[in-house]
């Protein structure tokens, strides 16, 4: 159901409140409008001016390291671009070069995650995760100062 003047490409969301009512956020093309301008005004640029988003993920149990760019293309879209030497990330990254703000935003659509599933990468691979992340740095949806602050999401083993 949408709100009246609302078209089916909105999206909505529901917050439930403490007191057991639901509100509800009607979000379309200005919201997604607001999420890419968020994104651009940050200081990470490209040499162009357009700004970028970066990340490194450490994969030590096999000795990979993949460095992951995501940018803003004109369109309002993302390019994504992996440098790695592993060929099952490389087989990955052949899916998700263009990406879309559903792409970053909605799990069951998602590129990244549908990629992830149909290609040969390792199920505990980090990398789906990495493109996440720096896609949703670009989109502004990560804060790059806390993104700076805390520097790294991991997963550390406990061996006891």
């Amino acid at each position: 159901m949408f709100a009246p003047g609302m078209s089916n490409d909105s999206i909505s969301f529901g917050l439930a409140c403490g007191n057991g009512d639901a509100s509800v956020w009607w979000l379309g093309e200005d919201f997604l409008s607001l999420l890419r301008a968020l994104g651009r005004r940050s200081n990470c640029t490209r040499g162009d001016g357009k700004i970028t988003a970066k990340v490194k993920v450490n994969m030590r149990l096999c000795g990979k390291t993949h460095h992951i760019t995501v940018d803003s293309t004109e369109e309002g879209d993302f390019r994504c671009t992996i440098e790695t030497d592993c060929i099952n990330v490389k087989e990955f990254s052949q899916g998700v070069e263009r990406l879309t703000i559903m792409d970053l935003t909605d799990k069951k659509a998602s590129k990244i995650v549908n990629r992830y599933c149909d290609c040969g990468m390792s199920a505990n691979c980090l990398v789906p995760a990495g493109v996440m992340s720096a896609g949703w740095m670009e989109a502004g949806m990560i804060s790059r100062t806390l993104a700076g602050k805390k520097k790294a999401n991991d997963v550390e083993f406990i061996v006891d």
